[in-house]
């Protein structure tokens, strides 16, 4: 197996050299030599020249087919002409005002028509800002100070999200109650006390109760991985009896994967998860490439017929 993987990563370098050569410039500019970590993979990461529809070119000539599709944003593929057109003539109008204008109200009215549960939206630049300010909600909706996450799920990179994402057997703790494990140096302390990591089972429920006096939220992705894992719907419909039942939110993350599964996100296929006290999250980059969260105005079930 590692001869195997030998192999392949000696061929890559055989086909890249110009993105090896760039890679080389970038350590000693960023760091870790990457704006994003996402973006790391063995030998190095290729660079990338154009796109168009379903294919990625790298500075070499590669073509490759792309998955990733900067990670759903282009859930249409690349460049395609109906969103150029759209794109250009707004940019003949202008590209960003700092005023209000009407394509937001627009927007955010069709956004909230897709979701069920959704009465209110608020547009962020990017996810990490979303859930800081959909965390910050919750806390102050609730006046308590803890949000529980699932451990293994991904909300951003500010310190209160940065908990047990990734699995380390030598750090995660026991499986009934997984340790905190900072995603990094340079975490305060102080941001430790405000989360819960909560294991990917049944014992997450007895710590959901134990805790109702202190947590204002629970979030999770409905689909991790990067829009690869699947959560169990009948999980997350019994997190949502438990959770209702304590009087504590729910916060479904759906930056990733967005309108993929449906239009309007996990809650659309799964009434029951949804609930009266959802706080859902959405990425769509669309207008000037933003990423929204939507939050119930009240507490009360939306009707079906608003």
């Amino acid at each position: 197996m590692a001869k195997d993987k030998e192999a392949i990563l000696q061929e890559l370098k055989s086909r890249t050299p110009k993105s090896g050569e760039y890679w080389e410039q970038s350590k000693d500019l960023m760091p870790g030599g990457l704006m994003s970590g996402a973006r790391k993979m063995e030998p190095y990461p290729v660079y990338v020249e154009r796109s168009k529809g379903a294919y990625t070119w790298d500075i070499d000539g590669n073509r490759y087919i792309d998955c990733t599709m900067s990670y759903g944003v282009h859930v249409l593929g690349h460049g395609p002409e109906s969103v150029l057109k759209a794109l250009h003539e707004q940019c003949e109008l202008g590209m960003s005002y700092g005023m209000p204008h009407t394509r937001e109200v627009e927007f955010t009215q069709r956004l909230i028509e897709c979701v069920p549960c959704a009465e209110l939206a608020m547009v962020c630049n990017t996810g990490t800002e979303s859930t800081m300010l959909a965390w910050r909600l919750m806390r102050a909706a609730s006046n308590k100070p803890v949000i529980a996450k699932f451990e293994g799920c991904y909300h951003g990179w500010h310190d209160y999200a940065q908990w047990s994402v990734f699995a380390d057997p030598e750090t995660m703790g026991p499986e009934d109650r997984p340790n905190m494990s900072p995603g990094s140096a340079g975490i305060p302390d102080g941001a430790k006390g405000t989360v819960m990591v909560l294991p990917f089972n049944d014992n997450a429920f007895r710590l959901i109760e134990e805790h109702a006096h202190e947590l204002a939220g629970v979030a999770i992705e409905p689909v991790l991985g990067g829009g690869m894992l699947t959560v169990d719907k009948a999980f997350l419909q019994k997190l949502r009896e438990v959770t209702q039942k304590a009087g504590i939110l729910l916060h479904f993350d759906e930056v990733i994967t967005g309108f993929r599964l449906a239009l309007g996100g996990v809650s659309r296929n799964n009434r029951r998860a949804a609930g009266y006290r959802h706080l859902w999250q959405n990425y769509r980059r669309r207008t000037a490439h933003r990423r929204c969260g939507l939050l119930q105005r009240d507490g009360g079930h939306r009707p079906e017929n608003r």
